[in-house]
């Protein structure tokens, strides 16, 4: 598990999560590949939220559903200022309330951790 060691490690000094208690939203960690730049692969450390996901789809809670790229781009239309956003570790960089961070605890090597800001694979973001 060097590579889930690594992740936790970066996770925690970057502030994307912290120690928690033990909670009864414990998800399990998957591990997806992905494909760097240069053509090597790697793996993106996940947490396995289809549970949570399931619950926020049967709930009617997407109130903050994220828009359409099409429709983005046509509110764009005509702006007189543009910028660009940096993708990586995007989910990672969105803020979580702090009560629902609870939601997104997992454990590695014997300690509880959960997610300050949006792990990947949560399908209602802005509804988690």
């Amino acid at each position: 598990m060097p590579v889930f060691d690594e992740t936790v490690k970066d996770w925690l000094e970057k502030g994307v999560n912290k120690k928690a208690s033990p909670s009864p939203w414990n998800y399990p960690v998957a591990f997806a590949p992905k494909r760097k730049g240069d053509g090597n692969m790697t793996w993106r450390t996940c947490l396995d939220v289809r549970e949570l996901t399931s619950i926020l789809l049967h709930s009617g809670l997407d109130h903050y559903s994220i828009k359409l790229p099409s429709k983005i781009f046509k509110q764009a239309t005509g702006a007189a200022i543009y910028s660009c956003v940096d993708v990586t570790s995007a989910y990672l960089r969105v803020p979580r309330f702090w009560p629902d961070q609870v939601k997104t605890t997992f454990q590695h090597r014997n300690s509880t951790y959960c997610f300050v800001s949006c792990p990947y694979g949560i399908t209602f973001i802005g509804s988690a």
